[in-house]
């Protein structure tokens, strides 16, 4: 503060980038009275991992981040890299929870969860032409990333969530659970009859069994998407010859961001939506604050004079 500044920006990092990009592009039908189909398909692959960061820490941690979730540069791993809250769990994965209430817990640790940047991306392209008419599609699938989405949180804690409904809101026995062995030290017993005291607000808004475990709302960012598909008709020029100045005319229909299919843990969102912005490089966050991903459908006449 001596100094009169209240921030310095700087590089903190080094980061390794590598991958290939390829493609594979066919015509395999193309006929004398006008039919032609062209196909194309890309694939990328990007991996990076960060290699060094300040000399004082080997993980930086990015703004926008939320209590049980956060988006960190580390050493060793892939930038950006989600790190989320668990439940406290036996070396094989199991839910620990507690013999009398049933409620699982949690020591507030971040774990690792997985990069937020696709490393592997699938492009696919095909154009359909026939005397004037011209069909046209691209797709695109991308894998191999991880989310956190928020909007789970907030239906969670309004029980407006889908989630909210899995148990009827009824007491259950939180899935793949043991509890502590009174009889031995360090041994679990599986939970098949100790339910949650509760099944409805006690548990799905409380933070320490529900909202604030990341893991419950971390999914893969996966998709399959129809980016665009659209139809154009090129008028024959003979058509226009009863004009002076019109040379061209063409009509086409377009639609854009028509479907999407992602996987069942995804429940609410289109993971290509980031809540901390686009001119942040904090990946993989979204919230109730987004608006919905909106399907484009239009038109367009087109002159040429």
């Amino acid at each position: 503060s001596g100094t009169g500044f209240n921030t310095l920006l700087t590089n903190v990092g080094e980061v390794e980038n590598k991958g290939i990009e390829t493609y594979i592009r066919a015509t395999p039908i193309e006929t004398s009275y006008g039919l032609s189909v062209f196909l194309q398909a890309t694939y990328t692959l990007a991996r990076n991992k960060v290699l060094s960061l300040s000399d004082q820490s080997d993980l930086l941690i990015l703004p926008g981040g939320v209590g049980n979730a956060r988006i960190v540069a580390k050493v060793g791993e892939p930038f950006p890299f989600l790190q989320v809250t668990e439940y406290k769990r036996t070396d094989e994965g199991q839910i620990i929870v507690d013999a009398n209430t049933g409620y699982p817990s949690t020591d507030g640790s971040y774990n690792d969860a997985g990069t937020t940047a696709p490393p592997h991306i699938v492009g696919l392209t095909s154009t359909i032409s026939f005397r004037g008419f011209k069909l046209s599609g691209t797709a695109e699938f991308r894998t191999g990333h991880y989310l956190y989405n928020s909007i789970t949180t907030a239906f969670d804690f309004s029980g407006a969530g889908i989630r909210n409904t899995w148990y009827n809101r009824d007491r259950f026995v939180i899935p793949n659970s043991v509890y502590a062995d009174p009889e031995n030290d360090g041994a679990y017993i599986q939970n098949t009859n100790v339910t949650t005291t509760s099944g409805g607000a006690d548990f799905w808004t409380d933070g320490s069994r529900n909202t604030g475990i990341g893991e419950n709302f971390t999914h893969s960012a996966g998709f399959w998407k129809i980016r665009e598909i659209s139809l154009r008709y090129d008028f024959p020029v003979a058509w226009l010859g009863a004009t002076k100045y019109i040379k061209g005319a063409s009509l086409s229909v377009q639609g854009r961001n028509l479907f999407i299919w992602v996987p069942k843990t995804n429940l609410y969102t289109d993971p290509e939506y980031s809540a901390n912005g686009a001119d942040s490089n904090a990946v993989g966050f979204t919230n109730i604050n987004l608006t919905p991903p909106a399907r484009y459908i239009g038109g367009t006449i087109s002159l040429t004079f």
